[in-house]
């Protein structure tokens, strides 16, 4: 690859990308993008049995946790060995208290209504100082696509809603584009934080570019346009940063 076809190349928002000896790297981006939405209760499909999650045994959720996120961007170039401790580790912080107040009674896991009552989903809810959050939501692939984290999602919503709360928030990983389209749907509106703007508008700014050279007109006016809605965002975050460096960059989302 010479550096003009990487210059011409398209890569997926929120990775890495270099270029070093006539090859591209592309890698995943470890960061957060923080989501929010305003609590309404939900229509729930019965499309699997939903129990509280003392309902299962904590190794069930390593189990899960590594068939979720074993070929998951998250994980990426990762050993299988290092997947199932990180497993480990991340249902332990949940439960130890690292990852906001764990909240026991609104968590959840969807099983199949067999004997054996197999696991096949889990959504565990975290409280901080600003409320409630979807700390992790994960789906045995086999069953994902199928409404399976909508299900229980929505029933933590209604839950919620009859306590009197007003906003849940959740996250997704900034190359994870499935998780992203999935809290768009559900309904989830991102909180902009000053690094994820301004990683959106360098990879607008080289979409610009990289379109006009194709001659992709209309391309590049729809880019245009998100391009000024995000540099207007960002120079308001950029003010709030000069006043307050935390609430720019969302430090506060880990107050609890």
């Amino acid at each position: 690859m010479t550096i003009e076809e990487f210059h011409l190349a398209e890569f997926p928002f929120g990775w890495k990308d270099e270029y070093c000896d006539g090859f591209a790297y592309i890698s995943p981006r470890s960061h957060g993008v923080l989501m929010k939405m305003p609590i309404k209760s939900k229509t729930i499909d019965n499309l699997v049995e939903v129990l509280p999650v003392t309902e299962v045994k904590i190794e069930q959720l390593y189990d899960l946790f590594f068939l979720a996120f074993v070929e998951s961007v998250e994980f990426c170039d990762y050993k299988r060995s290092e997947i199932k401790r990180a497993a480990k580790k991340n249902v332990n912080k949940f439960f130890e208290g690292e990852r906001g107040i764990p909240q026991i009674e609104l968590c959840r896991v969807a099983v199949l209504p067999n004997k054996k009552k197999t696991l096949i989903g889990a959504c565990l809810i975290s409280k901080y100082k600003y409320g409630f959050k979807n700390e992790i939501l994960f789906v045995q692939p086999s069953h994902q696509k199928q409404g399976i984290g909508t299900a229980l999602v929505s029933g933590v919503l209604n839950d919620l809603d009859k306590l009197g709360e007003n906003v849940f928030w959740s996250e997704y990983h900034i190359c994870n584009e499935q998780s992203a389209k999935w809290h768009k749907k559900f309904g989830f509106v991102e909180v902009p934080d000053v690094f994820t703007l301004r990683l959106r508008r360098n990879y607008l700014r080289h979409e610009i570019c990289r379109n006009e050279q194709l001659n992709n007109l209309h391309s590049v006016e729809t880019l245009n346009s998100l391009l000024k809605q995000t540099e207007d965002e960002l120079e308001s975050l950029e003010k709030l940063e000069e006043k307050d460096f935390n609430a720019a960059w969302l430090r506060w989302k880990y107050d609890y």
